[in-house]
């Protein structure tokens, strides 16, 4: 996933605009700080990508390849990209454990449920920590039986 500001040269308010084919999704919104900016969020997939962090040109060459070709807003998005310093391209990754737990002890909170993207670790923690809970008084305190439930 990738994210930049512009200019709000639609002169979007608070919504946000998409664009999405198979693979990618592309969108922009107004920025509620300051009306004159927007910003882009720009998802798409692909394998695991490897470059230098601190390559900027080679950051936006990236993004341009994934995109290329593609219509809507795409290329004014795209040379917008070239005026920014402040570009932010990461992955979405998950990792999967094979357990959560070892004897007596469990994770919980975002070490067990944390999220990449959208905001959802706090909410994912919480319902984690409650279900959790709830299966430790169902088993009677038996952590074993909660655990593997």
């Amino acid at each position: 996933m990738a994210s930049w500001d512009l200019d709000n040269y639609l002169g979007l308010g608070l919504e946000t605009l998409m664009y999405n084919v198979p693979g990618k999704l592309a969108s922009v919104g107004g920025d509620h700080r300051d009306p004159s900016k927007a910003s882009t969020l720009f998802v798409f997939a692909s394998q695991q990508l490897q470059y230098d962090r601190r390559d900027l040109a080679h950051e936006r060459q990236i993004i341009e390849s994934a995109f290329a070709g593609l219509g809507w807003e795409i290329p004014h998005l795209i040379a917008a990209l070239q005026d920014t310093g402040d570009l932010y391209l990461d992955s979405i990754g998950r990792v999967d454990v094979e357990t959560g737990s070892r004897g007596r002890v469990a994770v919980v909170g975002d070490a067990a449920h944390g999220a990449t993207l959208g905001g959802m670790g706090t909410g994912a923690a919480v319902v984690g920590a409650y279900v959790l809970a709830s299966e430790l008084i169902t088993a009677a305190g038996d952590h074993a039986l909660a655990f593997a439930r």
